[in-house]
C-alpha cells in the first residue's frame, strides 16, 4: 500500500546477504515477494537479515514461508537472521514453526 510508514526495503549487502528493513504485512506483501524474486536465481546459500524488519503480521509469516518453498525449488539454502520473537510465536500458533525453523542458522548443521 502506497504510503504505508514502514516500507519494504530489500538491502543487498553482497555475497547473498540481504538486510530486510521495514514491515513485513499485508501492506508489503506483495512488494516483497517482487522484490526478492530474482535474488533466488543462481544462489547457493542466501541470508535475510531480519533485524531491521519492525513489524510482522500472518501476511508476513505466509511471505517467509513462500521464501523458503522458492530457496528449495531453486536449490538455495536460506537462512533466515534476527528472526523477531513474536515471528517464532505466529509460527508456533500457526502450527508451521517446522517450516520457519528450516531456515534458522541454528537449524542448519
Amino acid at each position: 500500500m502506497a504510503g504505508s510508514s514502514n516500507p519494504f526495503e530489500l538491502i543487498d549487502e553482497g555475497q547473498g546477504r540481504y538486510r530486510l528493513e521495514g514491515e513485513l504485512s499485508f501492506a508489503t506483501a506483495g512488494e516483497a515477494l517482487k522484490k526478492t524474486l530474482a535474488v533466488f536465481k543462481d544462489a547457493p546459500v542466501l541470508s535475510f537479515d531480519l533485524a531491521g524488519i519492525m513489524r510482522v503480521d500472518s501476511a508476513g509469516v505466509a511471505l517467509l514461508v513462500e521464501w523458503i518453498r522458492r530457496a528449495a525449488q531453486a536449490g538455495t539454502q536460506l537462512r533466515y537472521i534476527h528472526l523477531p520473537q513474536h515471528v517464532k510465536a505466529i509460527a508456533r500458533v500457526s502450527g508451521i514453526e517446522h517450516l520457519i525453523a528450516a531456515g534458522l542458522p541454528e537449524a542448519i548443521d
